[in-house]
């Protein structure tokens, strides 16, 4: 997979990764947002350890570029699985960095439109506790947590449920893993759907609502206005596996 510079790149542990430009002979630095760093050399692979890293490395011309890698437990389909269900050809002589980035963008759309993730992540918080020690945490679907005190010193941190851990400070860092293990078959399927209609090329004009025809007005389905992918059995695969937090009185 090739790293874009100055973007957001996510990756699976062991995939295998190219730098644009980098200079020969040299590697990439990658610093685990909360860790240590290591280096990967173009053609390299991933970190096996879940979480955001920020990525450096030279180019040939003597510059440098960076960029943000997330390691992720599993992307939500394979660029082969897009290729199988691809009945039209959209994909066809396609970059595969392109197929990539389309990817990357429907997972966003689907875990913000769900409020979840459908594959295993780490991430990093503040919080801060209410007076009964619960706190609201900022994922669901977590599945082990961790918390240390503002002064970097660990503080004990216990789940409740999935989205609400009791953490002795006041204020924390909390660390967790979170997400679905495996994604649903069914969210999948709809990704996919998703994936290759916005790789279709649209003959509407950009900003067209709707268009007269011989029997009356067809008003078009718009996402953010009719969901959030516009696409009716897409939509309704998302609301079916949308889920939010809970409020800590």
């Amino acid at each position: 997979m090739e790293i874009r510079a100055n973007r957001m790149n996510r990756v699976e542990p062991g995939e295998p990764l190219t730098f644009p430009d980098m200079a020969a002979g040299g590697a990439a630095t990658l610093t685990q947002l909360s860790g240590p760093s290591c280096q990967v050399p173009d053609g390299g692979t991933a970190p096996n350890e879940l979480g955001g890293y920020s990525a450096s490395w030279q180019t040939a011309a003597g510059s440098r570029k960076t960029a943000t890698v997330e390691v992720v437990a599993s992307h939500y389909f394979t660029i082969d699985e897009l290729a199988a269900e691809d009945r039209d050809g959209v994909c066809d002589g396609m970059p595969e960095r392109d197929l990539v980035a389309v990817r990357q963008a429907v997972e966003e759309v689907f875990e913000r439109a769900c409020k979840r993730s459908f594959t295993r992540r780490v991430a990093r918080s503040v919080v801060h506790a209410h007076a009964t020690g619960l706190v609201e945490l900022p994922w669901v679907d977590v599945v082990s947590a961790t918390a240390t005190a503002m002064d970097g010193s660990p503080t004990p941190c216990e789940l409740v449920g999935d989205c609400q851990a009791r953490i002795a400070a006041e204020r924390a860092v909390v660390t967790a893993e979170y997400g679905l293990e495996t994604c649903p078959d069914e969210v999948r399927l709809a990704c996919i759907a998703y994936a290759l209609y916005r790789l279709r090329p649209d003959s509407r004009p950009s900003n067209a609502v709707g268009q007269s025809t011989d029997y009356g007005f067809v008003r078009f389905s718009l996402a953010g206005r009719d969901g959030a992918t516009g696409l009716v059995e897409v939509d309704a695969v998302i609301k079916a596996w949308s889920r939010t937090g809970v409020t800590v009185l």
